[in-house]
């Protein structure tokens, strides 16, 4: 009963032995390093990269505090991927990296006794994790491969806008795209009126331009802000009305 009770006792952690005490520092050091990453780059792309990353820090840190078998296994390999990264990108910094990450790996494996016996938790815990690493490498493989570019979606939603001859679609874009989007609807029907919807001012005067020319009416040329823009539209517009 008493034996039971000091063994309980001694995972909390409190009683941490010095070992998985700098162990823990060294991942919790990391979790923080990516945790900052993630939150002072949002929204850029890059954030969902460090936030992967923080996730493979925090749970193993979590193991080792709580001395369960998960924390272990997956100490283990984020450390000596830490230490083969640093053999790869070898450099004065990196030496420092795989001595510390060197040294946490082998205080690591010498604790393997002061950690539980393998239950249902760590199970688990592992199956998230590799959850964790599939998905977001999935996710990764989307967006580099699978997605479509800013101009190939931009080329669909203006092919679909036409398509179902409503320009509204092209409000799924923002921008550059969703002014592109509706000058082109707006020509496609020759309809004059729809370039007004149009926020910037080059991309709403050659909607007008292009389409006075298409439909020989100088008239509509006087939407055109640029000065130098409606003195061509006008000329290009009286010579596509003259000519038969």
């Amino acid at each position: 009963m008493d034996e039971n009770t000091n063994k309980t006792e001694s995972y909390d952690v409190r009683d941490l032995p010095n070992e998985l005490t700098f162990v823990a520092i060294i991942l919790g050091i990391g979790a923080s390093l990516w945790l900052f990453l993630t939150v002072t780059t949002y929204p850029n792309i890059d954030f969902m990269m460090y936030g992967w990353l923080f996730i493979l820090y925090l749970i193993p840190l979590i193991g080792v505090l709580k001395r369960r078998r998960f924390g272990f296994y997956i100490g283990l390999f984020i450390l000596l991927i830490n230490c083969l990264a640093a053999l790869v990108f070898f450099s004065a910094v990196s030496l420092i990296g795989l001595f510390i990450n060197g040294l946490a790996l082998v205080m690591l494996m010498k604790s393997m006794d002061h950690f539980r016996k393998w239950d249902r938790v760590d199970k688990w815990a592992i199956v998230l994790f590799i959850m964790i690493n599939v998905l977001y490498f999935g996710a990764v493989h989307y967006w580099n491969y699978i997605r479509p570019t800013p101009e190939e979606y931009y080329q669909q939603v203006s092919a679909e806008a036409i398509e179902k001859g409503d320009w509204r679609v092209c409000e799924r874009l923002s921008g550059v795209h969703r002014n592109n989007c509706i000058s082109s609807f707006a020509k496609s029907k020759n309809d004059f009126e729809l370039c007004k919807e149009i926020s910037g001012d080059t991309i709403r005067d050659y909607c007008y331009f292009d389409i006075a020319i298409s439909l020989k009416n100088p008239q509509i040329c006087d939407n055109i802000k640029d000065e130098y823009d409606k003195d061509m539209c006008y000329g290009e517009a009286k010579n596509k009305e003259v000519v038969p």
